[in-house]
């Protein structure tokens, strides 16, 4: 088929463990893209049976790689990096895409070629789902689209060298404000467009809970060490003190998983502090405007104001 000279090739990277119908489901809604210059990736971090196979045979044109260990988050990386596009799609698998988007994605690249990292609008296909949208700045930065605090963006090739991929100390969770400092050090901005709607199912995982609790935990406890100056733990540590707070004493699910991240922490922020990169003071009131919004100046659609 014959692509126009403005359509530049796509790569998606689809991130897999097990959710083997939420992979061909993902798959399925590429194939049905407007958008035809596209190339699809598959990691497989580690999935320990053989529904592999089933995705090798129904899409033989899908490059599939499996991973012999599972790595989290990171494992996009391996995609990223094989991928040939111009544009750059990293996917988890219960993630979907309706049959416009690489075109309508593809179309802000070109109508904003100051743009390098752009986020899209990601809820839940019943609406009754958690609906995910970034925080992002009341003001528009360019026409239909907000300067946001979307770290987990799509991409241009060439911004994604100069960042580089997802931090493989993060396994899971806060990778997105990981890679978002990360973005802003290396003088990007990432550009939140409402419109540019996918599909996010989010599907029944019994260890969700445990899981989200220990690497959140863990996690921030990273960031600190490797990014915040010392003089600002103190606002983080009242912050995220009494989030633990709320979990302990109201026995949510994720219960187990903060106690032990706690009891982790300590060896976490010893390594974490060998990468230690203090953030310079612009990146800092970047990151600090979105990780604590201000009322009227951010807007903050998952918590309910504006």
């Amino acid at each position: 088929m014959e692509h126009k000279k403005q359509d530049p090739l796509v790569s998606i990277v689809i991130l897999r463990y097990k959710k083997l119908e939420d992979t061909l489901t993902s798959i399925d809604s590429i194939k049905r893209q407007t958008y035809k210059n596209y190339e699809i990736i598959v990691i497989d971090d580690a999935t320990p049976d053989s529904t592999y196979a089933v995705i090798k045979k129904k899409y033989p044109d899908v490059t599939l790689i499996r991973l012999k260990k599972s790595v989290g988050r990171s494992a996009h990386n391996v995609g990223l990096r094989k991928a040939k596009g111009e544009v750059l799609i990293p996917l988890d698998a219960d993630m979907y895409l309706p049959k416009n988007f690489l075109r309508k994605l593809v179309n802000k690249f070109n109508t904003f070629p100051e743009i390098n990292f752009i986020a899209p609008n990601l809820i839940h296909p019943t609406k009754k789902g958690f609906q995910w949208r970034p925080v992002y700045e009341v003001r528009q930065a360019v026409h239909g689209g907000y300067e946001c605090a979307g770290g987990f963006p799509m991409m241009r090739r060439k911004a994604f060298k100069k960042v580089g991929g997802f931090n493989p100390d993060i396994f899971l969770y806060v990778d997105e404000w990981e890679y978002l400092i990360r973005i802003l050090r290396a003088g990007f901005k990432v550009i939140y467009f409402p419109d540019l709607i996918a599909y996010h199912t989010y599907s029944a995982n019994p260890y969700r809970s445990v899981m989200m609790g220990y690497h959140t935990v863990v996690n921030h406890i990273q960031l600190y060490a490797m990014y915040l100056p010392i003089w600002i733990w103190p606002k983080f540590l009242m912050h995220h003190t009494s989030q633990f707070s709320d979990v302990v004493v109201k026995g949510k699910a994720n219960r187990f998983g903060t106690i032990k991240g706690v009891l982790y922490g300590i060896y976490f922020f010893m390594r974490a502090l060998r990468k230690r990169q203090v953030l310079d003071g612009a990146t800092l009131k970047t990151f600090m405007k979105y990780y604590f919004p201000e009322k009227g100046k951010i807007v903050v659609e998952k918590w309910g104001w504006y």
